[in-house]
């Protein structure tokens, strides 16, 4: 029998156990007791004594009955929607063998109601502890990966990072193309300078600026010598790993990028690591910090940061810079200056940052935090050191194999 025979047991069984509460609380003498009669009209039970202006008195017990059967179902209909409320069946009065046995049946599937309840719910919770676990570890990840690669980078870089020294003359073809221009003491003129550039690939590329590799073009300082119809050529070129002594450049095999400040050569170097170039583009490193590595000031600033007795030596054997370099790459003293700042800005041929240099950084790296070369060092504003530009690294793709 299942919840709706129980409720209809229980409310036909009303009306008989009200009677039997009448009877208790008023005694049969005082209780008047309605009856009809063939005629229609009223009597008093001879049992009772009274008269029929009494009766009253039943009306109300039975007025009483009607009230209490409503209350009572009323009560059963809620207790009926508590237990569908719960989910859980009343037990089936037919398969019991008693009360207790049913009541102990209803105790057992309530329990395990409960039960079922605070293991999804502990379920829920542990699974969204799991989530905020691992975003935070996600984080955590993402931090050490970050310091891993700043590590590397602050600890191996540098030493693919190399300094390029050159110098240059003019030929006049209206006097002779193969013979240099001289000065009044009838010596060749040469114009040294230094730039940076880094090793991008195992075949020996080097990354630099096309100013560095053509160290006339846009230069202002040359005007006056091009204005006379002398032509520029490049007269050496060599290049400086730290840890690695003096490599000449073969002059043949440089090339230049013609849209941009970027220029590539070839040297025969072993035991240095190419850097890793950026696959993704510049602006979306906007914003982050960046590392920019190079020789700033060239061969004052490798003096300067050179130990005293090794300064000494160097400058007593040496007269002229390329001599000076040869004997701080023998000593181990050259080393590329590295500083940090923000890509504040980009631009389609651009990279705007704040990360402190100067002239002789041209042609250095530009590094982001996870490790791969962004940009090209190529140009500082003067006089303020906060906005310094690179070239895109995607212009330089185009030179490599």
């Amino acid at each position: 029998m299942g919840m709706m025979g129980w409720m209809m047991v229980l409310f036909c069984d009303v009306d008989d156990a009200l009677r039997r509460i009448a009877l208790w609380i008023w005694p049969a003498r005082d209780i008047m007791i309605r009856t009809s009669h063939a005629g229609g009209g009223v009597k008093a039970c001879r049992r009772c004594r009274v008269r029929g202006d009494q009766l009253p008195v039943a009306g109300a017990l039975r007025r009483r009955d009607m009230v209490s059967k409503r209350f009572i179902a009323l009560m059963l209909i809620a207790v009926s929607g508590a237990f569908a409320h719960v989910g859980c069946r009343m037990p089936d009065r037919g398969n019991s063998p008693g009360t207790a046995a049913a009541y102990e049946k209803l105790r057992a599937e309530l329990e395990a109601c409960r039960k079922q309840h605070l293991s999804r719910a502990s379920e829920d919770e542990v699974k969204k502890l799991r989530m905020e676990m691992a975003q935070h570890e996600s984080i955590v990840d993402g931090l050490r990966v970050r310091d891993a690669a700043l590590r590397r980078v602050l600890e191996e870089y540098p030493r693919s990072v190399c300094l390029i020294q050159g110098s240059f003359g003019f030929v006049d073809p209206s006097i002779d193309e193969s013979q240099s221009v001289t000065d009044d003491a009838g010596e060749p003129i040469r114009l040294e300078y230094v730039g940076s550039g880094f090793l991008a690939s195992s075949h020996g590329h080097v990354i630099t600026n096309r100013h560095v590799v053509e160290p006339w073009w846009n230069n202002s300082s040359v005007v006056d010598f091009l204005a006379r119809g002398w032509v520029p050529r490049l007269m050496h070129l060599t290049v400086y790993f730290p840890g690695h002594d003096a490599v000449n450049v073969d002059l043949s095999k440089i090339r230049v990028v013609h849209e941009a400040d970027v220029g590539v050569l070839e040297v025969a170097v072993s035991d240095v690591q190419a850097l890793p170039l950026a696959e993704r583009e510049a602006n979306e490193y906007r914003g982050q910090r960046i590392i920019l590595m190079g020789y700033p000031t060239g061969l004052n600033a490798l003096l300067a940061r050179a130990e005293p007795e090794v300064v000494s030596e160097v400058l007593a054997v040496a007269d002229d810079p390329a001599t000076v370099l040869r004997e701080l790459a023998n000593r181990n003293s050259i080393f590329p200056i590295i500083t940090q700042g923000a890509l504040n800005d980009v631009t389609p041929s651009k990279l705007i940052y704040d990360a402190a240099t100067t002239f002789g950084g041209s042609g250095g790296p530009l590094i982001a935090l996870d490790g791969t070369v962004i940009g090209i060092n190529f140009a500082v504003t003067r006089g303020f050191q906060g906005s310094n530009f690179g070239v895109p690294i995607r212009y330089a793709r185009k030179l490599l194999p």
